[in-house]
């Protein structure tokens, strides 16, 4: 039996490989030698989304915070986990869990606040910091709530604020100013979540 690649991500920089994740794992190639270098394991149930964060890729998006860093890799399954890899070692950094009935759907990455978000099949979204291994439940109006599954969510700049757009099975779409630059005498980073 033939197994479905879903994604396929080349990384460049010092560390050239090939990411291929499909439903039940993440493989890495070393593109030069055209090996397989190592399999990404951890996840327990099929891999719903990988992102991976390069810092030269993320310098230049304009208003990504700058992060001097090796390539990082957030993977996240059906096992309701999340987790952060350190690319060059194959290994787990951290691991989140998601509430046992909110189970995730999707996942995005937002490049100017450097969080995770996530949409989940109750209709909620949450907010992930996995450097500090915390999240937070984006709360809204009842009758502005997603009443089934998130099935996709994405950021995305918008002037100076940073957006988090969400659709669901009900037919609805949510968004949410994630943050914003403040001007005047802070001259810092002023953090929202607005619906």
């Amino acid at each position: 039996m033939r197994t479905k690649i879903n994604h396929i991500e080349i990384l460049e920089g010092a560390h050239r490989c090939l990411l291929v994740h499909t439903d039940f794992y993440v493989d890495s190639f070393d593109i030069i030698k055209y090996e397989k270098t190592q399999d990404m394991e951890g996840h327990t149930e099929p891999i719903l989304k990988v992102i991976v964060l390069e810092p030269s890729k993320m310098q230049r998006i304009p208003g990504a915070e700058k992060i001097l860093d090796d390539p990082k890799v957030i993977t996240c399954a059906h096992d309701n986990t999340i987790m952060l890899w350190d690319l060059a070692k194959m290994e787990v950094i951290s691991k989140m869990e998601a509430p046992p009935h909110s189970e995730i759907t999707c996942m995005t990455f937002l490049y100017n606040c450097c969080l995770v978000a996530t949409g989940h099949e109750d209709g909620s979204i949450r907010l992930w910091n996995l450097e500090i291994n915390t999240s937070v439940l984006l709360k809204c109006k009842e009758e502005d709530k997603h009443t089934n599954t998130i099935s996709c969510i994405m950021g995305y700049m918008y002037k100076e604020s940073e957006i988090l757009i969400a659709g669901s099975y009900d037919g609805h779409i949510s968004n949410w100013e994630i943050s914003e630059k403040k001007s005047g005498n802070t001259g810092g980073m002023n953090s929202t979540i607005f619906p």
